[in-house]
C-alpha cells in the first residue's frame, strides 16, 4: 500500500511539475521561424528565445530567402515577456534604418509548436504565426 502511494504521488508531482512549466515563460524557450512576404518574395527570420539576466529575451538569429540564401541577423526583438495560461504580453521591437520601435504585442501559445504573436500599431495591425523548430 505504500508503495502504491508513493507511485501516485510521483506522478502527481511529474504532471504538476509538467503543467507549471507550460503556463510559464519556459515554455517559449528555444528557437522558432515565421515568414514574411516582402517584394514578391518570402523571407523566412529564425527567432531564439532565451534568459539574459534572468529575464526571457527574444533575439533575431537568422534570416534566408526562398533561394536559400542565409545570413545572420542578430537583434533584440521582444523584451519584458509574460507569459501565463498560454497567453502572454511583449515589447515588440522593430528596427527600422537603425532606429528602434517599441509596441506592445500579444502572445498566444496555441500549442507547444506554434505561438501567434499579435500587434495593432499605428492603423497597422498583423498576427505572426511562428513555429518552433526541432
Amino acid at each position: 500500500m505504500n508503495t502504491i502511494k508513493k507511485t501516485v504521488t510521483i506522478l502527481v508531482l511529474l504532471i504538476a511539475t509538467t503543467v507549471v512549466r507550460s503556463q510559464t515563460n519556459d515554455a517559449l524557450t528555444g528557437k522558432w521561424e515565421t515568414t514574411y512576404k516582402e517584394n514578391n518574395e518570402t523571407v523566412y527570420i529564425t527567432y531564439q528565445f532565451k534568459y539574459v539576466e534572468e529575464k526571457l529575451k527574444c533575439y533575431s538569429v537568422s534570416i534566408k530567402d526562398d533561394s536559400g540564401k542565409k545570413g545572420k541577423y542578430e537583434s533584440l526583438v521582444m523584451k519584458n515577456i509574460i507569459l501565463n495560461n498560454r497567453k502572454g504580453k511583449a515589447i515588440y521591437i522593430y528596427n527600422d534604418n537603425g532606429v528602434d520601435y517599441e509596441f506592445k504585442a500579444n502572445l498566444l501559445l496555441k500549442n507547444e509548436n506554434t505561438l501567434n504573436v499579435s500587434y495593432s500599431v499605428l492603423g497597422y495591425s498583423d498576427t505572426e504565426i511562428w513555429k518552433r523548430l526541432k
